[in-house]
């Protein structure tokens, strides 16, 4: 690599790593819909050029697997796709083994070393000599484009329909529009072979739960509304002393207010299609409003936002809780502890809350893309045959075969298809003395994340039961409240300038009084004010950035 070109890349990335997290839509733990910047933009318009389509079928080449190769492929993965469970090496580990002998191809993983993040790794990658063939990893858009016209990763483009059919069949699907946007430089080019997943089960993981026994013994309706959980809140506080609570996961209950924010600033798209930002709405103040209130009445605990899940899980076996905001893991914890003890709790899911019936949702915790901006691209370290061989061994993933391998190991060993064909573990897994839902990552690559689809099935055996029901009801709006996100968009040069100046202070602003309102520190009489320095802040210039990416990104 150049001393140019790696100046050039680390510049982009020092640069992006300046940007604050901007959450939209719930997605504050996660991959989600941040902005990106996007450096050397002259270069890269000078530089690239947009596919254009083809006025013939591209011809493709028919994939057999296990390929035919003696070829080694070095591949770089952050640790989403790590080496699991009491394996040290590649070769003992069940999944990465099984996939070269599924594949046919040798590989070679290197992850990021321990106490390392992705992005201090993935800096240091780039300085190597030497670089791998495939790279798995969380470019935007902007970086791609930039890496391309650097000479370090491939466009592939031209290379998918041939070589990688299943993959170029799957991203060029109506359904992917919003995962194709992601995977695509603003020029047009393919730049990765994009992580995603099957449905919005896989993507709404957070969510309410309430205690059904209490409702049923008060006469109370699981509830829907603003009013239910008013009503609910109130009746269990006077019954049982209990309260609202969460391991610090937020509240979860924006929608009941027509709001479009949780706990964090965000960004939504309005029903006229422009950019607006959901803080310093009526909607979000009266959000507010109603949470003070609460924990003025005791209606809300007063450790919801310094919770941990083991704080939580003791309050729940305590009976202090009557309704949560929390994580599908966190739920099957509490699930576990109320069988182990018991006690009669039963916990269900519920629906986001809407203001009043036949109200829209407005906020769940989602994202417009079923991708999670992770992706394997293929270094241009390849020779041709390299090159193919690295498109033809991705591709596995989006196949019928490559699939079932990724999501659930292979068939007869790892799981079996019952009368309704539909995967389930074998003893191996579930006579695993760690337990099945941690026996199962040794064996397959999505647990996490990888270059394939993550399937439904794989969340409902991970969720039995109670949980799995609750996964359903938290992503029962999300498709709704998906048309509200705003999605992965990248800045241009100046248009980073504008919002790095803004942005930073802004979202610490906005967290800090969010907190404020909240508790009481500070008055919602002071709401004028808030929004007036707000504005000061350079507000209405980050809304106008944001709003020609969002244009940009429609345009794709």
């Amino acid at each position: 690599m150049s001393k140019r070109k790696l100046q050039k890349a680390l510049g982009l990335i020092l640069s992006t790593a300046m940007i604050a997290g901007l959450a939209a839509c719930g997605s504050e733990n996660t991959q989600g819909t941040t902005a990106s910047s996007e450096t050397q933009q002259e270069s890269v318009v000078e530089s690239t050029t947009p596919t254009e389509p083809s006025e013939k079928e591209p011809e493709v080449v028919e994939i057999t697997y296990p390929l035919d190769t003696d070829v080694t492929l070095k591949f770089w993965a952050t640790n989403a796709l790590k080496i699991r469970g009491p394996y040290e090496t590649a070769d003992a580990s069940p999944f990465h083994s099984g996939l070269s002998r599924k594949t046919g191809v040798d590989l070679e993983w290197t992850f990021p070393q321990s106490g390392v993040s992705a992005v201090q790794a993935f800096n240091l990658l780039l300085t190597d000599e030497e670089m791998p063939h495939i790279i798995y990893y969380s470019p935007t858009p902007a970086e791609a484009e930039t890496y391309i016209a650097d000479g370090l990763i491939y466009d592939l483009t031209e290379y998918l329909p041939k070589y990688a059919p299943d993959y170029w069949a799957f991203i060029n699907d109506e359904a992917n529009t919003a995962l194709r946007r992601a995977a695509t430089t603003e020029s047009g080019q393919h730049f990765m072979f994009a992580a995603t997943v099957e449905s919005d089960i896989n993507v709404t993981y957070q969510g309410l739960a309430v205690r059904k026994d209490w409702l049923d013994a008060c006469g109370l309706d699981i509830p829907t509304t603003l009013e239910d959980w008013e009503t609910m809140l109130a009746t269990f506080k006077e019954k049982y002393g209990a309260t609202f609570s969460s391991p610090k996961a937020g509240y979860g209950v924006a929608s009941a207010f027509g709001a479009y924010a949780d706990k964090a600033a965000t960004w939504y798209i309005d029903d006229n299609g422009q950019v607006t930002f959901a803080n310093n709405t009526d909607e979000y103040k009266a959000f507010l409003e109603t949470l003070h209130r609460w924990l003025e009445e005791g209606l809300m605990d007063p450790d919801i936002t310094t919770n941990d899940a083991t704080a939580l899980r003791n309050k729940c076996l305590n009976n202090e809780v009557g309704a949560m905001f929390l994580p599908a893991s966190a739920l099957r914890n509490v699930l576990a502890d109320a069988e182990s003890a018991g006690n009669g709790a039963e916990w269900v899911g519920v629906p986001y809350p809407v203001a009043k019936e036949g109200a829209p949702t407005t906020w769940v915790q989602t994202r417009v893309s079923n991708g999670n901006g992770l992706g394997a691209m293929i270094t241009t370290e390849c020779s041709e045959e390299e090159l193919i061989l690295a498109l033809n061994f991705l591709n596995y993933g989006y196949t019928e075969e490559g699939i079932m391998y990724w999501n659930f190991g292979e068939e007869g060993v790892t799981y079996t298809l019952d009368a309704n064909g539909k995967p389930q573990w074998t003893e191996l897994i579930t006579k695993d003395e760690a337990g099945a839902n941690t026996a199962y990552t040794y064996y397959v690559g999505t647990s996490s994340s990888g270059p394939t689809i993550q399937a439904e099935d794989q969340i409902v055996l991970i969720n039995k039961g109670a949980a799995i029901e609750a996964l359903r009801q938290f992503s029962s709006k999300a498709s709704e409240a998906k048309k509200h996100c705003m999605p992965l968009v990248s800045l241009t040069e100046a248009e980073h300038l504008v919002y790095t100046d803004a942005w930073t202070a802004i979202n610490t602003y906005v967290s800090e009084n969010i907190a404020s309102f909240i508790n009481g520190d500070k008055s919602l009489d002071e709401w004028d004010a808030y929004k007036a320095e707000l504005d000061k802040m350079g507000l209405k210039e980050c809304r106008d950035v944001y709003q020609a990416a969002y244009e940009r990104w429609l345009a794709k």
